[in-house]
């Protein structure tokens, strides 16, 4: 970190405890509330000095103020709860406000009116319009958690249920909020930042905990204020919950088998059956008061999944085993039997070993064909099987709070969440019945502390220290530390994949004062965050021998069938494979090894790094009330995120990055240690501002309206994608036995992979390797928001409709600057020598690929004729300068023909070069009341942006020299949503507001029915159709020609020859290849893809024994319809299932049953 950076963090820690203990005020993301409101007197007129206490119901815990001189009074930072509140000054009766709902962000506006007699009113939970605060947020509480349904039961599940939002349905974790890119939300617990460091999604978090350990989540979806930052999205904040006065608790089990669940479209219409599934997620919770001023609470869950996943295998076939290949020959229209051609590879191995031991032993891990699903039918066939997969996890909560006295008030919090699964997301379950299968692990803990003291009514200070640390390992049982075989014919019995682990500890300090003063609500705060990104890789650090045909390795044309009419191109392929296969012909052994940029470890050494990160942020905000009906909520905030230090120093960079450009032509990089990746941008300051007015003083007709600009850093998946892509660190060593053209098998002795000797720190031009760097003037991404609502209290309801605006700026995208350069000359020579091809045009002598070969034809041979007749420039312009840049020279060509900087294949520079573009209009509805809640939200919106990703993956793009032509529907755009979610609590039964009650048996029956239910629709997701070839660029699939001419809009269900079609085949003649050189006119996400709908629901009955003890039964039904909810269709045009749907998104219908004890 710079001295700058020092100082500025140093210097204002300063402050902040200065004014700590001054008048500075500060208030910061640790999800408590602010309740005020006037204080009047029987003649209407402001009262001062009016004693305000406000008493969470659950714990008793009070809170105390005064009003001031214009009767103005203010509790600074309440948890959310339900409250009752107290009014009380001499000489009037008391007025007091029982059951206030206070969950919403922000601040709650509550006026208190002196009568002569005493005021007992009851106000529940009511929906109000927000008069006091200029953003967009809604919080959902425990009690709106638990009506819903959410299958697994995580406070994660609800998050895209937001105003504004673009849902992934399906794929809701995969969702966005006002068209930020994915990764631009932010997650908090209690203040402590627990949002994923390297990958961030609405759907990921470490530690979120269960709905059952949280008070409420708060959700700030629009121009947050100040105090919100470290991303350009929405900001999320969860409150975990506190000790009760007396004693509560409950034990629960909820469950799942596939016999409550459909099937899924697909399998089904193959007439697979269900697999067979199984979970128990069962615990408890307990809260309660130790002593007069201890509060405890505490929870336990426990997750035991069981099920059965359907995998469908290559393997050999009987004959093939025992070493003969079939095939038909090219112009057999029969095919059956009685024309099968036969070879017998063991019969001709010239040195007469026959099939290798070793491979012997490894088909014995691999049984026979069940189905030809897959395969050739002849030599290789399908084994499909289901395989057992399990989830085992833990997850405790503990918090404790303690009152030192009426002002001064602590807690402390204990997470831990432990996880133990079969590896399907790598698709490393066994490889058959009875092998080893991979596994993920993961141990995750935190552990905060708390302070929030009372200067005074009108001062607040709260302090939270936390440190997590997350911890996940992939394990490979099935890989050792020997050679191990990879075969090309079989699916590998034993995964030679390696195991790999990652762990993040973070940790965290925040202090912020709030203020209260007049008519100013100020805030001041800062956070200091140190995040460590450790990783330990064993990829490539073991041997593995292959058996493919290249390097020497390739069968001779004289063993076998190799004549074009004795057998197709394919089918002798697939002979070179078996062939090498069972013989055990090496084609490669090669190991990885890692280096300190001075030597190389030794063999078997992992890949161990520790990146160190700090972020600082302060803020000021003052929310100002101008007038009665009038606030303006005005801010500053100021963020810094160091420049990644890799804490073992194995980090470098390029020599001469500064120097590059589109177009620098650079030849003589030389790696250097040190961590300068880039500058990094001190100037983060970021305003806010806006307004929120009560048109007409009554609390019903709220204009609100607020600008707020927005940084978000990098990802942790920047900094592990730029270090895995660097230059020097990693060396392959890798050993071709059969280079000369010779037949070592297995068992022969040949040369091992040895351990390189001095570390090369200039790369030769050979653009044999890629290369990831950074912008030395890269800036962080930016998000600017604007929106304008207006709220209206009718019918006991809240209605909103608004409109927001989105820009991102300065967006992280890679572009690939070694993209090669075909428009300077290499385009037109392809087109001379296509037109000589297709059509005898005379190619002239100028033609820069004839000087490099010689003759067309040499230049057909070498960059094969295939691709001239496909136009596929891209593939082409990479083979000449991969394998025959040698030739450069001789014919006076520049080495910088195609690649600026051809020491490296691709050139991935990490740049400020994406924009984003986002406008929506909403309108949403929302009520309160003892027995529902409803909330339903609707968005028309139009996202674009120039690129889909935000940093954790490389995704190409089309044209890296012109950014903005990629300029299109974003990928998470969703022009229509709407979503709703309602809960209702029957009026059935005993009926405690009357004084006639029911029978025993009516009240058993009848009472304690409720239902809950959560709606989703959304349009469809926008894809791209590819060509399938690469007609300008290598690397990229250029898009297809679209006739629009017809103006037919392409895109429905359809249902031909038993497939199910989005893009039908009748459509076909829409669509053409383009020609060399052209990216296809059909344009980047042109086309949309089927919509979504769903509807999950659930039904619960409450049994109440005595007082005390309660008995809930409750059944959950997710896609209650069973509606099939189809993934984008196959959008490669060259492919025979182009346009055709072949999954699903989401769930068929899902059942959960619940039983749950409450005392």
């Amino acid at each position: 970190m710079t001295r700058f950076a020092y100082n500025l963090i140093i210097g204002l820690v300063l402050v902040i405890a200065t004014l700590a203990v001054g008048i500075g005020p500060v208030e910061a993301q640790t999800g408590s509330l602010r309740l005020e409101g006037i204080v009047w007197d029987p003649s209407g007129n402001p009262l001062a000095g009016v004693r305000m206490t406000a008493m969470e119901t659950s714990s008793g815990r009070e809170y105390a103020t005064v009003s001031d001189s214009d009767g103005y009074y203010r509790f600074l930072a309440l948890q959310p709860g339900v409250y009752t509140v107290t009014a009380q000054t001499e000489g009037f009766r008391d007025v007091v406000h029982r059951n206030l709902y206070l969950f919403t962000p922000g601040s709650t506006q509550e006026n208190f009116s002196f009568e002569v007699a005493t005021i007992d009113k009851d106000v529940g939970p009511t929906s109000r319009a927000r008069t006091l605060d200029s953003d967009l947020a809604q919080s959902l509480s425990q009690r709106d958690l638990e009506a819903l349904p959410l299958l697994n039961r995580s406070p994660l599940e609800i998050l895209p249920y937001q105003a504004g939002a673009q849902i992934n349905g399906g794929r809701e974790p995969l969702s966005t909020i006002n068209g930020v890119p994915l990764s631009m939300h932010t997650l908090r617990k209690d203040g402590a930042w627990i949002t994923e460091p390297e990958n961030p999604r609405l759907g990921s978090g470490i530690i979120p905990g269960n709905i059952d350990s949280l008070a409420s989540v708060q959700a700030f979806t629009t121009t947050a204020t100040a105090e919100y930052g470290g991303g350009g999205g929405s900001h999320f904040v969860m409150a975990t919950r506190g000790g009760t006065r007396e004693w509560h608790g409950s034990a629960y089990n909820y469950f799942r088998n596939d016999n409550l669940e459909a099937n899924e479209f697909f399998r089904n219409a193959r007439g697979i059956g269900r697999p067979e599934f199984t979970r128990n997620m069962f615990g408890g919770t307990l809260s309660g008061k130790l002593g007069e001023r201890t509060f405890f609470f505490g929870s336990v869950e426990i997750n035991r999944t069981r099920e059965q996943l359907l995998r469908n295998r290559q393997v050999l076939t009987n004959t093939a085993r025992g070493g003969v290949f079939q095939w038909y020959r090219p112009d057999d229209t029969t095919r059956d039997s009685s024309t099968v051609q036969s070879f017998d590879i063991v019969e001709n191995d010239p040195r007469g070993l026959g099939i290798s031991p070793d491979v012997a032993a490894l088909l014995a891990l691999t049984p026979t064909p069940n189905n030809f699903m897959i395969g050739d039918g002849l030599n290789t066939g399908g084994y499909q099987f289901h395989t057992d997969a399990h989830i085992d996890q833990e997850l405790v909560n503990i918090r404790v709070d303690h009152d030192l006295n009426a002002r001064h008030r602590l807690f402390a919090r204990f997470d831990w969440n432990r996880s133990k699964a079969t590896d399907t997301f790598g698709n490393a379950e066994e490889a058959f019945p009875g092998l080893a299968g991979g596994r993920l692990s993961a141990n995750n803990f935190s552990i905060m502390a708390g302070s929030d003291y009372a200067f005074d009514p009108t001062m607040v200070n709260e302090l939270r220290v936390s440190f997590i640390r997350a911890t996940a390992d992939v394990e490979r049982p099935g890989r050792t530390s020997e050679p191990m075989l990879s075969a090309n014919s079989w699916t590998n019995p034993l995964n030679l994949s390696s195991p790999h682990s990652s762990r993040f500890p973070a940790f965290e300090i925040l202090d912020n004062v709030s203020r209260s003063r007049n008519l100013h609500a100020f805030k001041f705060g800062a956070a200091l965050r140190r995040t460590r990104l450790g990783s330990t890789d064993y990829g490539g650090a073991y041997p593995d021998i292959t058996f493919g045909s290249a390097n020497g390795n390739q069968v001779s044309k004289l063993v076998g069938p190799s004549e074009q009419s004795e057998i197709s191109a394919g089918d002798r392929m697939a002979f070179e494979n078996l062939y090498n296969d069972l013989l055990g012909r090496v084609e490669s052994i090669g190991r990885t090894y890692h280096s300190d940029l001075e030597g190389f470890l030794p063999g078997g050494s992992a890949r161990k790094r520790d990146f160190a990160l700090l972020d600082f942020s302060a803020f000021i905000q003052d929310d100002w009330k101008i007038r009665r009906n009038l606030t303006l909520n005005l801010g500053l905030r100021y963020e810094l995120q160091t420049v990644p230090k890799e804490l073992n120093g194995y980090q470098g960079v390029l020599d001469r990055l500064p120097e590059v450009t589109a177009s620098a032509g650079i030849a003589d990089f030389s790696l250097r240690a040190g961590d300068d990746w880039y500058r990094g941008k001190r100037s983060n300051f970021a305003p806010r501002a806006g307004f929120a007015w009560d048109v007409f003083e009554t609390g019903s007709t709220v204009l609100r309206g607020a600008y707020g600009l927005f940084y978000s850093p990098l990802t942790g998946g920047v900094i592990r994608f730029i270090d895995q892509n660097s230059f020097g660190f990693s060396q392959r060593a890798t050993v071709y036995p059969n280079s000369a053209s010779t037949d070592y098998r297995l068992g022969d002795s040949f040369p091992m992979p040895q351990q390189p000797g001095e570390v090369n720190l200039r790369p030769e031009a050979d653009r044999s390797s890629s290369i990831a760097v950074l912008d030395p003037d890269l800036a962080t991404p930016r998000v600017h928001q604007f929106h304008l609502t207006l709220e209206q209290r009718l019918w006991g309801a809240v209605w909103e409709a608004g409109y927001t605006r989105t820009r991102g700026r300065k967006l992280f995208q890679y572009l690939n600057l070694n993209q090669p350069r075909i428009e300077e000359d290499f385009l037109q020579a392809f087109k001379e020598l296509q037109a000589y091809r297709n059509s005898g045009v005379p190619v002239p002598e100028t033609n820069t690929l004839v000087r490099i070969f010689g003759t067309p034809l040499a230049a057909f041979d070498a960059l094969k004729g295939f691709n001239f007749d496909s136009g596929q420039v891209g593939i082409a312009a990479d083979n000449l300068d991969r394998r025959y840049h040698d030739r450069y020279a001789g014919a006076g060509v520049s080495e910088f023909y195609l690649r600026s900087y051809p020491q490296f294949d691709r050139f991935i520079y990490g740049t400020n070069s994406a924009e984003s573009w986002h406008d929506a209009l909403r309108l949403g509805v929302r009520k309160s009341t003892y027995n529902y809640n409803l909330r339903a939200h609707y968005t028309w919106s139009k996202s674009l942006d120039t690129a889909p990703t935000d940093g954790s993956y490389y995704s190409f793009t089309a044209d890296s020299l012109q950014t903005q032509t990629e300029k299109a529907y974003s990928d998470h755009h969703r022009r229509h949503v709407f979503h709703l979610a309602f809960d209702y609590a029957f009026p059935f039964g005993r009926n405690p507001d009357s004084d006639y009650d029911f029978p025993s048996w009516v009240n058993a029956l009848f009472s304690g029915w409720n239902f809950g239910a959560l709606w989703t629709r959304t349009s469809g997701a926008h894809f791209s159709i590819n060509s399938g070839l690469q007609t300008q660029y290598s690397g990229v699939y250029s898009l297809v020609d679209f006739d629009r001419s017809t103006g037919r809009e392409v895109g429905s269900l359809t249902r031909e020859a038993g497939q199910v079609y989005w893009v039908s085949p009748s459509a076909a003649h829409l669509f053409s290849y383009p020609e060399a050189g052209q990216p296809g006119n059909s344009g980047r996400n042109h086309f949309a893809g089927p919509g979504y709908s769903n509807l999950d629901v659930v039904l619960h009955k409450k049994f109440t024994f005595g007082e005390r003890h309660s008995l809930q039964f409750r059944m959950e039904a997710y896609n209650v319809f069973n509606t099939a909810q189809f993934a984008l269709p196959d959008t490669n045009y060259s492919s025979p299932t182009f346009g055709s749907l072949g999954s699903t998104v989401g769930n068929p219908r899902l059942m959960q049953v619940a039983l749950r004890y409450q005392f």
